[in-house]
């Protein structure tokens, strides 16, 4: 005997089911024009960025500096060659992984974001702009590994000095605090894929062999095996590689806690953000210097690094805050000179960016004039040499953007 009632309920589940499908199918057929769908609607620009896990503190500062970026623009008047549109930031967890980051990538770039910035952490930009490339969507980053720019990506800009030029900045920068003939230099890092690339650098260049290598996969647990290790090899200079804050943080303690008096060389920009005075103190960073492919707040950037303390409440603004702030300002730019929040517009925007300057890219090392290599790295990139002194970080060099000078030379 045949069951109408479930005939009947059978065709209604089959009739809502083809409702559904045309309905994703017009939805994917309009999907590339969500752009434009409402003239007075935010821009929407993406944070991939690690916001929990060992990479937080530089992700959040990052996206802070980014919002902070959008806040000027939008009190400004907006992106005015498109009606004065404001931008509105949509931050995405890029988390610790690469498959975190891309999951991340994936969701943010929706149809609906014209731009992204991220991911900070190399390894995680490496994987996230992958996704960006596929989608056609502009991504800025300042993660300096030279690999990602080096694969003829067209969507991809990076804004930070290569892992190459920071390592050369590192051995310039041994040579300016004193290590000379008689350095005994040690290597300590963590196996992100930029900080792999600096250390290469770094034994290819110097003619003296380093008197220990150490290296981990990050978070790390416990620093006290690894300096340990390079105690026994008796350094007076030590270059600290480590990507995380957390794991900078175990390692300077441990450092200090088995009698270290050695010179310390931080390798990631994150070595000059305000948690150090939480975690090590002003007098345990003391003389520290950092060296970073990203812009710290230097010469002409008290206004602005008011405006973060003030905003955020965190003592100064760093170099991820400062890199999510000129990511911001440099796609606003773009947007400016497209005059069409459209990803595809906005990319051939960025690719003939030739600013002379302009007041906020000015701040930037060589920032008088902004432009971007054909092949996405951003032109006239330097390496930044930073040093903790009396509870803040100052630039030391190079010397169109240093507000400090270099003290406490090894």
């Amino acid at each position: 005997m045949t069951n109408n009632h479930s005939n009947q309920d059978d065709d209604l589940r089959l009739s809502l089911k083809r409702r559904a499908l045309l309905g994703s199918v017009a939805a994917a057929a309009t999907l590339g024009t969500t752009y434009a769908a409402d003239a007075a609607a935010p821009i929407k620009i993406a944070a991939v960025v690690p916001l929990a896990g060992a990479f937080a503190a530089s992700g959040q500062d990052m996206l802070a500096g980014a919002k902070l970026a959008a806040a000027d623009i939008n009190a400004a008047g907006g992106i005015k060659s498109i009606g004065g549109r404001h931008i509105e930031i949509v931050p995405a967890d890029a988390g610790e992984s690469p498959e975190a980051a891309v999951t991340a990538a994936r969701r943010a770039l929706n149809g609906q974001t014209v731009a992204a910035l991220g991911s900070w952490y190399s390894a995680l930009s490496l994987a996230d702009t992958v996704v960006a490339e596929q989608k056609k969507i502009p991504w800025l980053t300042g993660s300096i590994a030279d690999k990602i720019v080096q694969r003829g990506f067209k969507y991809v800009h990076q804004i930070s000095a290569g892992s190459a030029a920071s390592g050369q900045g590192l051995i310039d920068s041994i040579v300016r605090a004193g290590g000379g003939k008689d350095m005994r230099l040690a290597l300590i890092t963590d196996n992100n894929v930029a900080n792999v690339e600096v250390k290469k650098y770094i034994r290819g260049k110097l003619s003296a062999k380093p008197v220990s290598d150490q290296t981990w996969t990050p978070p790390l647990a416990d620093a006290t095996p690894v300096v340990s290790a390079v105690m026994q090899a008796n350094p007076n200079v030590i270059y600290l590689g480590a990507t995380s804050t957390s794991d900078q943080t175990l390692v300077i303690k441990q450092l200090a806690a088995q009698g270290s008096k050695a010179l310390i060389l931080l390798g990631a920009s994150s070595g000059a953000n305000p948690v150090f005075l939480k975690t090590v103190g002003a007098k345990g960073m003391e003389g520290v210097l950092v060296v970073t492919g990203v812009s710290f707040p230097g010469k002409g950037s008290a206004a602005i690094d008011k405006r973060y303390a003030s905003a955020t409440g965190r003592t100064f603004m760093d170099c991820e805050a400062m890199t999510g702030y000129m990511n911001v300002t440099i796609i606003a730019r773009g947007l400016e000179k497209a005059a069409k929040a459209d990803p595809k517009a906005l990319n051939a925007a960025l690719k003939t960016l030739d600013l002379v300057n302009d007041p906020v890219l000015s701040l930037l090392p060589n920032g008088n004039h902004f432009k971007f290599e054909p092949d996405g790295h951003r032109a006239g990139t330097a390496v930044e040499l930073v040093q903790w002194q009396n509870g803040r970080p100052l630039v030391v060099y190079p010397p169109d953007v240093a507000n400090g000078t270099l003290k406490h030379k090894a």
